[in-house]
């Protein structure tokens, strides 16, 4: 898995789906990271690593590396996003169309206190104040979120549309994307506020720190919680 700050963005995004398979949030209405469901779900990150089921290199890998180790049959399992399925295929010396007949993408396993969970990401699009034309700025992200354009820009691409609706104008719809949006009911979102980069950056260090053993989970928990309260200006619920 990706397993730190050099990662990026992509370890955020799997810790999400770690956190939510037993049911430990962020943040939600003030700062909740700092609970005994999110000491757990890292304690198992760093039993991976003391075990010998991950290596601790992951902490220094690039984003990449996780999804090539899974194609090329270095790893049995890996954790990352249905967005890496062409380098997986890449890796495998397969196609994407008949990746699903060698692979499986599936829910991170439930937790003692949570369910199968996934993680749900997106593009956003921004209309800056300062736009020179906002109102055909604007326009223009409505035309491209149309259920007709999300359908022709996901076609023969393991994306899956935003829209639901555009799912029945793939004709016919591949079937790694099909079998992956059926996992939208299990999936959790990352916090959704402007400090969001910043937050982030706190998390991905928080792993890598127990992923290295530098912090133990419950250290590392707190102070990303203490870190993200200050960037957030909410109050930390122990």
């Amino acid at each position: 898995m990706p397993g730190g700050t050099r990662t990026g963005e992509t370890t955020t995004y799997c810790l999400a789906a770690v956190l939510g398979s037993n049911d430990a949030e962020i943040l939600d209405g003030g700062v909740r990271l700092d609970s005994a469901a999110a000491v757990e779900a890292l304690r198992l990150l760093r039993y991976l690593i003391e075990d010998g089921s991950m290596s601790g290199a992951v902490a220094s890998n690039d984003w990449l590396a996780s999804p090539r180790h899974v194609g090329s049959g270095q790893s049995a399992i890996g954790i990352g996003g249905s967005y890496e399925a062409e380098i997986v295929a890449e890796a495998a010396g397969t196609s994407l169309a008949s990746l699903w007949d060698r692979f499986v993408f599936a829910p991170f396993p439930a937790g003692p206190r949570g369910v199968p969970t996934t993680a749900a990401g997106a593009m956003a699009y921004v209309v800056l104040r300062q736009s020179g034309n906002a109102k055909a700025a604007m326009r223009l992200v409505e035309w491209l979120t149309t259920t007709e354009r999300l359908a022709e820009r996901t076609a023969d691409r393991p994306m899956i549309p935003a829209r639901h609706s555009s799912l029945d104008l793939l004709d016919p719809a591949p079937q790694f994307v099909v079998e992956t949006a059926r996992l939208f009911s299990t999936a959790v979102n990352r916090p959704k506020i402007v400090e969001y980069p910043l937050v982030s950056a706190q998390l991905q260090g928080m792993v890598e720190a127990v992923i290295t053993g530098s912090l133990r989970p419950a250290a590392a928990v707190e102070r990303a919680a203490d870190i993200i309260g200050a960037i957030t200006g909410r109050p930390v619920i122990h």
